[in-house]
């Protein structure tokens, strides 16, 4: 009794349907590589499990139909058009009769066409993996109210992350669904590939990388041609660099070693208590190695530049200090004072 009432139900609900389907695999440039047309009675025919349409992670998938309106009957449907048509000339005919019966029965006619037509209230499209039915993602369109047109588009490298499965063969399925229906209707579309959601794709190449391995479309590399010259080409020879170098760095330590035999003797410090020349020329010892240090390591790669100069400053200012003392008491002792 229950299934007779359900199926009483199924038969007096008005039925799910829309027009001019189409279907159609774009780039960012808006090439178009597929474009297919499809009914309620029939899927699209390029989208055949047997020939897997592989997409490019660059690509847009889009679809655009036509439902039903709040008048009755899908725009761009000629047949319920013309039928519509047709019966608002027989009233007008009957009318000019004066047949009041005519007219009612017009009328009836045109609800009839209206209420054996569903409007669908929700429409979604769905992306199902063929072999993990429970890897799924649902789209939801937008319907423009006056003309009843259906329009989606979704980027390839824009889909979820939850899709992604081992075998990335996916179904496009259409749903759409209303209050007024049984049932809504459900029409897989047919099949397509996406790589780009495969977990498993090494040494899978996609048809366009394929074709650029073949036929050798490779991008050249880019080339930047300025007529400036490069700053290593004025630079110094390694060789001579490195004499340069060493003068700098040995030329003053061999200096200072020759005066060590005039410096040390102010350096012995007898008595109870130390001069200020003697002060000031072990300060300066100890700054100018401190500095060659500081140096060495921030040529090592120790240091970066702004975290050595702080300790640079400070032991700058210690042999400032130690030379402007040690030439005052030079000073004081040639003057007398």
């Amino acid at each position: 009794m229950a299934t007779a009432t359900l199926s009483v139900l199924a038969a007096s609900s008005p039925a799910l349907t829309f027009t001019s389907g189409k279907f159609s695999i774009t780039t960012l440039d808006g090439s178009s590589r597929l474009s297919d047309t499809f009914t309620p009675s029939s899927p699209i025919s390029s989208l055949g499990p047997d020939d897997l349409v592989r997409l490019e992670s660059d690509e847009i998938l889009r679809l655009n139909l036509v439902v039903p309106t709040s008048s009755g009957a899908a725009h761009g449907d000629g047949e319920s058009s013309s039928s519509s048509s047709s019966s608002e000339s027989s009233s007008e005919e009957e009318s000019v009769d004066g047949e009041p019966v005519v007219k009612k029965s017009s009328k009836s006619s045109t609800s009839s066409v209206s209420s054996s037509v569903g409007i669908p209230e929700q429409i979604i499209v769905q992306l199902v993996n063929v072999a993990q039915p429970s890897k799924i993602a649902g789209f939801h369109t937008t319907v423009n109210r006056e003309d009843g047109k259906v329009s989606w588009s979704q980027r390839v490298d824009r889909l979820p992350a939850s899709l992604s499965a081992e075998n990335p063969t996916y179904k496009v399925r259409l749903l759409l669904g209303s209050t007024r229906a049984a049932q809504p209707l459900s029409l897989d579309l047919g099949q397509i590939d996406i790589p780009s959601l495969g977990k498993v794709s090494a040494g899978k190449l996609s048809p366009r990388e394929q074709a650029a391995q073949d036929l050798g479309f490779f991008p050249w590399e880019e080339r930047r041609h300025t007529f400036r010259k490069e700053v290593t080409e004025d630079m110094p020879g390694r060789t001579r660099s490195l004499v340069v170098a060493a003068i700098i760095v040995i030329v003053p330590w061999i200096v200072l070693s020759g005066l060590l035999s005039t410096i040390l003797p102010s350096l012995e410090y007898g008595g109870k208590g130390s001069s200020p020349t003697k002060i000031s020329t072990s300060l300066l010892f100890l700054a100018l190695f401190f500095l060659e240090t500081l140096a060495y390591r921030y040529y090592r790669g120790d240091f970066v530049l702004f975290t050595m100069l702080p300790y640079f400053l400070v032991g700058a200012a210690v042999a400032t200090a130690a030379i402007l003392a040690g030439a005052v008491k030079g000073v004081g002792l040639r003057t007398g004072v």
